[in-house]
């Protein structure tokens, strides 16, 4: 499971068991260099359009 948290200090978790989220910190970066975006699956809001600009970090957590 990853943490994505942004710029503005809201913190989204990824689950990679939810829609398309992908499963790894370098898989979401390298979507984000190529892409500039990534959509994230969220249980209780749905799909959030994400831009490289909103993301402070991805970390990894247990």
């Amino acid at each position: 499971m990853l943490k994505i948290i942004l710029k503005n200090g809201r913190e989204l978790l990824n689950d990679p068991e939810l829609g398309l989220n992908l499963e790894s910190k370098e898989e979401i970066e390298e979507n984000l260099s190529v892409t500039g975006r990534y959509d994230l699956c969220t249980s209780d809001e749905g799909f959030i359009f994400l831009s490289v600009e909103e993301i402070e970090e991805i970390k990894n957590i247990i």
